[in-house]
């Protein structure tokens, strides 16, 4: 076990000043710093940068779940392992890997994951989305049901552009679970709205059980086909998952 030492008055008395200005990680740390015997073994920069980043990463922490507990993801816990690499996934794990930076996202990119139930669609989406909160980028994420059917209620209500306007809000959109579903002239509209107000400015997920080659055949009217799949589509990233069920593996 570490040796430590008791603090004396004066190292009491600036913990607690640290902590009476909202600074508790600093304060922390820096009664591990003056408690470790071999404190004065170190330099003043490596103790203030252990001062300062411990504040930073707690703050960064709080901050990152503040968001998160706003998103209400799918899988919360979501993030870049194993489920996701296995060999069996077949996943292009230098694509991942270049998009796990967000730069897509802020760069206003749509990002396509197709694959059949159960081989992780929705968790990659969701290890996509963390990654995006931990870079202080706002996100949205909302199945396509529940999507269109809240796309409806503001229409019905005439809250149009105040639904489309919080949709252009969001740093990334995330549709889940995208198909199959009968695309009626409102829900297209609806899905146009958004997705034109966003184009080439907002980032796009979209998850979906069927391949992009068969969503054309979800859409009522052919205008709106062409129309939202052009902007779903043209040079979008792709990613298909292939493999068992995760819900089996489970």
């Amino acid at each position: 076990m570490k040796e430590t030492t008791k603090l004396n008055v004066d190292e009491m008395v600036l913990c607690d000043r640290l902590r009476k200005m909202k600074f508790s990680a600093m304060a922390k740390k820096l009664e591990d710093i003056f408690s470790d015997p071999l404190s004065p073994n170190r330099t003043f920069l490596e103790c203030a940068t252990d001062l300062v980043n411990s504040e930073w990463d707690q703050r960064a922490e709080k901050k990152y779940k503040r968001l998160l507990s706003k998103v209400n993801l799918k899988f919360p816990d979501a993030a870049f392992d194993e489920k996701i690499y296995k060999p069996e996934r077949k996943i292009d794990i230098a694509l991942v890997e270049r998009l796990s930076s967000c730069e897509w996202i802020r760069e206003g990119k749509v990002l396509l994951i197709t694959g059949l139930t159960g081989t992780g669609k929705s968790h990659l989406a969701c290890a996509f989305a963390n990654a995006a909160l931990r870079k202080n980028l706002t996100v949205y994420f909302c199945a396509a049901e529940i999507f269109l059917a809240k796309a409806e209620l503001a229409e019905r209500e005439k809250r149009q552009l105040e639904f489309i306007d919080e949709m252009a809000s969001y740093d990334l959109l995330i549709i889940d679970d995208f198909g199959p579903m009968n695309l009626d002239v409102e829900k297209c509209t609806s899905l146009f709205n958004v997705l034109n107000i966003r184009e080439k400015k907002k980032a796009i997920t979209v998850t979906s059980q069927c391949p992009v080659s068969g969503w054309y055949q979800m859409f009522s009217e052919r205008t709106h086909a062409d129309a939202c799949l052009d902007r779903l589509s043209k040079g979008s990233f792709r990613i298909p998952l292939e493999g068992p069920s995760l819900r089996e593996a489970d």
